[in-house]
């Protein structure tokens, strides 16, 4: 009996074992973490890494706070138990002083059976406690075994603390080397810096000394011109004196002599001076391109307003999609009282994309459309320089656009066009030219410059326009604009008046300009007694948009700066919008259908004898592959009812629709907008051959909702 309970005691001693070793370890927990904090606190500079430490720190001080509550209600519990066990010692005694007694006992039972009955009820209520001491004792085993488990838990909270620590230790030794290695750098500039002053009051010097070479030269140059007359004088005077040869013969061969001696010299003379001249050539080639510059101060030197930095002051614009950016134009068109569907923006900027094959889009119709409003406001709301020019009707040459070389002050004057195009060409300006190199800094290559040409037909396009159109089409044709003997085809030469020529050859420091997908060119074209038309070469090249009667009085009036919210205070870069720019290959799935459309167009043409050629079938896939959104549905109809409107129906015009192969012609444009289903388009063709006046086809022009 006594054994037994020993037994039942010994688990009792073992979670009192597990206690204390439990108190142990989180001693050493606090013990750790008192450490760990104050080792963080010293290596850690950063001050987010602090944050985070910190609100770490407040984790484990409540979770310590929680270990330690939890601690104290254990002790309780222990005090409990304590008491417990010192009762079943006093009753563990007392029983065995009961077994002594009952041996003893044993001898006289039935003297003393009532006193047995007595034990026997005090051995079934110890039983009885015993099993509660049990019960109790496998509850404490598992608050011994949870608390083992939070001590794990606990274990791997210091082992993610120490981590954390060797993770801030690595950061700041990197930033220590990361320092390091601006320090060095800083010193590797410094160093260049000063090397390269060095190097730049060295060519100083050079520059001084082959000055004063040079007068030293011009100034041999002058007395071998003198002696080389002086010369000429001599060889005069022996030539006078060989007239009378017969009579003097030794005083001809003394002459002889001394003329062949004087031809020797002179010939050493020649020479002399030959590489006097060539040396000379070599300076003055030398001093060409600041002379050349000089000549052009005028176009390099005056930079044009509308690439002036205040434009777009907020720099570069590169995350805008297409989309986003029409919808942009849409609502600032809207914000200037401006009314144009949809459609006719989408066409308008599908044309502008495809300038690689149609160098200029025209806006044509009556006055009060909003022709003009429409490229500038576009261009403002694109993030695109804009440059409006007026056209003179006194305008007969290409000298109208760029400038002429005035000859009474040896000096090029410059348009504000040619100054424009002069910094949005990427390769001559700042570039390969040295002439140009001391305005690298005003190049706005990266950007896109939209040129307005308002009122293009006050005079003949083809007498100011048709050389530039020439040269902008054979952009085409280059295959890499980078290498200057390929762009030279395309490139425009501005007169100098002679300054850049060299003898019989081309100088190579010239103006020669290259303009690039990034300068767009927009024309406009008030259709009245007053103006011309344009001829089929300008027809080819373009995509005419004619905008028909508004469809209210108070359509697109403008009436001045309503709202500036929806334009761009960013510019776009050229490359971006080439990003939107998809070559007419793109797109296979409808060639076919396109080819079969074109083909019925151009038979409707060849009745009146105004076929076209291989390059209106590029430009039409051109546009299709181009227009937004044509990936899906049936957009890609849309878009080639756009380019019957603007390259076929404009060469329709005057055509007698009293004859019969007009008739078969329209008849053939007819079935193909009507396949097309645009209905607009096919009412406004009728209405045109309805009203028209003597006879002729006069396209006005579509009115869309």
């Amino acid at each position: 009996m006594a054994l037994s309970e020993g037994q039942s005691l010994a688990p009792i001693f073992a979670l009192s074992l597990t206690i204390a070793l439990v108190l142990v370890l989180l001693v050493l927990l606090v013990v750790t973490y008192g450490y760990l904090r104050s080792r963080l606190r010293a290596t850690v500079g950063d001050a987010q890494d602090l944050a985070d430490l910190a609100a770490l720190r407040d984790r484990y001080a409540a979770e310590i706070a929680q270990a330690r509550s939890w601690l104290s209600d254990n002790k309780e519990e222990l005090l409990k138990l304590d008491a417990e066990r010192e009762a079943q010692e006093r009753l563990r005694q007392e029983l065995n002083q009961q077994e002594l007694a009952t041996a003893e006992a044993q001898k006289n039972v039935e003297d003393s059976r009532k006193e047995v009955l007595d034990l026997q009820h005090a051995v079934t209520s110890l039983a009885d406690d015993r099993q509660r001491l049990q019960a109790e004792n496998e509850k404490l085993a598992a608050q011994a075994s949870e608390l083992q488990r939070e001590v794990q838990r606990l274990e791997q909270v210091r082992s993610s603390a120490e981590g954390l620590s060797i993770e801030a230790t690595d950061r700041v030794r990197s930033l220590t080397m990361a320092a390091e290695n601006l320090e060095q750098v800083r010193a590797e500039l410094s160093e260049g810096v000063r090397q390269a002053e060095a190097r730049k009051a060295g060519l100083d010097s050079e520059i001084r000394i082959l000055e004063v070479r040079q007068q030293g030269i011009q100034a041999e140059v002058s007395r071998l011109e003198s002696g080389l007359l002086e010369a000429q004088a001599r060889l005069s005077r022996v030539q006078a004196e060989l007239e009378p040869i017969e009579a003097q013969i030794r005083e001809r061969v003394r002459l002889e002599t001394e003329t062949r001696v004087l031809a020797v010299h002179k010939e050493e003379l020649e020479a002399e001076l030959s590489a006097l001249v060539a040396r000379t050539e070599e300076l003055r080639k030398r001093d060409h391109r600041a002379v050349a510059a000089g000549h052009y101060s005028d176009l390099l030197d005056v930079e044009p307003p509308c690439l002036a930095d205040r434009v777009f002051a907020s720099g570069p614009l590169r995350t805008i999609s297409e989309e986003d950016a029409l919808e942009n134009v849409h609502r600032h068109l809207s914000a200037h009282g401006l009314v144009f569907p949809q459609r006719v923006i989408r066409a308008f900027h599908t044309c502008l994309k495809v300038s690689d094959i149609s160098p200029i889009t025209v806006l044509a119709g009556i006055s009060g459309t909003g022709k003009s409003e429409l490229p500038m406001r576009y261009a403002e709301a694109m993030g695109m320089h804009a440059l409006p020019i007026s056209v003179q009707p006194s305008w007969s040459s290409p000298q109208d656009l760029f400038g002429f070389y005035n000859y009474l002050e040896t000096r090029f004057k410059a348009t504000e066009l040619a100054r424009a195009l002069v910094r949005m060409d990427p390769y001559n300006f700042g570039g390969e030219n040295p002439a140009f190199a001391s305005m690298r800094k005003g190049t706005r290559s990266d950007r896109m410059l939209l040129v307005l040409l308002d009122e293009m037909n006050l005079a003949r396009v083809e007498y100011y326009f048709s050389e530039f159109l020439s040269k902008l089409e054979a952009r085409r044709a280059v295959g890499d604009a980078a290498q200057r003997k390929m762009r030279a085809p395309a490139e425009i030469e501005i007169d100098g008046g002679g300054a850049t020529t060299n003898g019989n050859e081309q100088a190579s420091d010239g103006i020669r300009l290259w303009v690039g997908r990034n300068v767009l060119f927009v024309g406009t074209m008030n259709e009245d007694e007053s103006t011309q038309t344009l001829s089929d070469k300008v027809l080819d090249r373009a995509n005419v948009l004619r905008f028909g009667k508004p469809p209210s009085d108070s359509a697109n009036r403008g009436g001045g700066p309503r709202g500036h919210q929806f334009r761009s205070d960013k510019f776009l870069e050229a490359a971006h919008w080439a990003s939107w720019i998809r070559p007419s290959q793109s797109e296979t799935r409808w060639r076919r259908q396109i080819d079969e459309w074109t083909e019925r167009l151009n038979e409707a043409l060849g009745l009146i004898g105004r076929p076209f050629g291989w390059r209106v079938k590029e430009a039409i896939h051109g546009y299709i592959a181009n227009y937004p959104g044509v990936e899906g549905g049936a957009v890609y109809r849309t878009a080639m009812a756009d380019q019957i409107e603007q390259k076929i129906l404009p060469k329709l015009r005057g055509i007698d629709i009293t004859q019969q192969q007009s008739i078969q012609a329209l008849n053939l444009v007819e079935a193909v907008l009507s396949d097309l289903g645009d209905e607009e388009l096919l009412e406004a063709v009728r209405d045109c051959q309805r009203d028209a006046s003597y006879g002729t086809f006069n396209w006005r022009g579509v009115t869309r909702g």
